[in-house]
């Protein structure tokens, strides 16, 4: 996709130029836009800094800012970006994300390459560690590509492993966006250089790092929180309990988006962080149809058809259980059944598949019960 400088919003492109200076971080561009009607007419009038109520800059003197703000002109710099085939986005645009301008602390640009449009569409993140199994890769693909085909953007960092997976099996189905912790013309890392291409034309590359910048340690977990605040839930794949991962599930929890573990084997590091999340609340996901069911999207499956018979005790128990985990002292408390009783009633249900045993005496619905015909004795 083919970048024209007068199709750049101009208000953008001045607020990109504001925060490249050196000492303009978040805080202090927050401030300043509070104060002034537009950063388009602060370069057209720097001298307007003045009046201003900007007493704490941080150290950064308004005399240097307003000398930068004079030495720079927006039409070359809009020029420069078109030139590299870079568009760039604030607030103030239409294909600004809303989900993510909700946030706590939006990122007051975004540079992209692309199709921005994907912006604008319901989307679903997909994370994991760069040293994964090659069942973990398979998982993120199937995951990847499923989600794609029932219209849901898929949204990774690029990194390798998972989130190289996640993006390569969404490309056989549908759309993805990658979000990056460095310039958007720069490929991290090198291997994925035909991946890097591919979404640089039908799909998209965002950064809110200016063009050119290399990678550095702490970019990735900072873009962390753009993936989780694009998305409607972040699904986890695999992760230790040490994991960029599990950053970006801490962001969406903060966020209040879903959170999706898929668990795997026990004593396995790869898997620990995603036991972690399971334990802590995560919903336990090992289908597109698990993540479809919890979110209420409609998709097209193959309806299974099974009827399970319970009794009038197990019936009214299930009705004090939801998809999100509770405790036996819970269950007990809201039924006024035994401990004992309860988990009787418990292994009933276990046994039909109608409800998870998680770790620590919680329990939750399972999936598979949006698909059961439950019938009481």
């Amino acid at each position: 996709m083919t970048i024209d400088p007068d199709s750049l919003n101009s208000e953008s492109v001045a607020r990109a130029l504001l925060c490249s200076v050196d000492g303009v971080g978040e805080k202090i561009f927050h401030k300043i836009i509070e104060e002034v009607e537009s950063v388009q007419q602060l370069f057209q009038s720097p001298e307007t800094l003045y009046e201003a109520d900007l007493p704490d800059l941080r150290g950064l003197s308004l005399d240097s800012l307003k000398v930068k703000l004079s030495e720079w002109e927006m039409e070359p710099a809009a020029e420069r970006l078109a030139q590299k085939n870079i568009g760039v986005l604030s607030e103030v645009d239409p294909h600004y994300p809303s989900f993510l301008k909700e946030t706590y602390s939006p990122p007051p640009v975004l540079y992209y390459r692309g199709n921005p449009d994907l912006l604008t569409k319901p989307s679903v993140a997909i994370v994991g560690t760069r040293r994964c199994s090659e069942g973990g890769r398979e998982i993120a693909a199937d995951l990847g590509a499923g989600l794609a085909d029932l219209g849901l953007t898929i949204v990774s960092g690029m990194a390798a492993g998972i989130d190289t997976a996640a993006h390569r099996g969404a490309l056989e189905k549908g759309k993805t966006v990658a979000v990056l912790g460095t310039g958007v013309d720069r490929v991290y890392p090198a291997r994925n250089r035909k991946l890097y291409d591919r979404l640089s034309k039908d799909h998209l590359l965002i950064s809110e790092y200016p063009p050119g910048t290399k990678p550095h340690p702490t970019h990735f977990p900072a873009r962390n929180r753009i993936i989780s605040g694009l998305s409607r839930a972040v699904i986890v794949v695999q992760a230790p309990q040490r994991s960029g991962a599990l950053i970006t599930a801490d962001f969406a929890l903060e966020q209040g988006r879903e959170v999706f573990a898929v668990p795997g084997a026990v004593g396995d590091g790869k898997h620990s962080g995603c036991h972690m999340l399971i334990k802590r609340g995560a919903a336990l996901v090992e289908s597109v149809e698990d993540v479809v069911d919890f979110l209420q999207l409609e998709g097209q499956f193959s309806p299974r058809e099974q009827t399970v018979e319970i009794s009038s005790a197990a019936d009214e128990l299930l009705q004090k259980l939801s998809y999100k985990p509770c405790h036996i002292d819970g269950l007990v408390a809201d039924t006024g059944f035994s401990i004992a009783e309860c988990s009787r009633l418990l292994l009933e249900l276990e046994a039909e598949n109608i409800i998870h045993a998680l770790p620590g005496q919680r329990y939750q619905k399972s999936q598979d019960l949006r698909h059961l015909e439950v019938q009481v004795k």
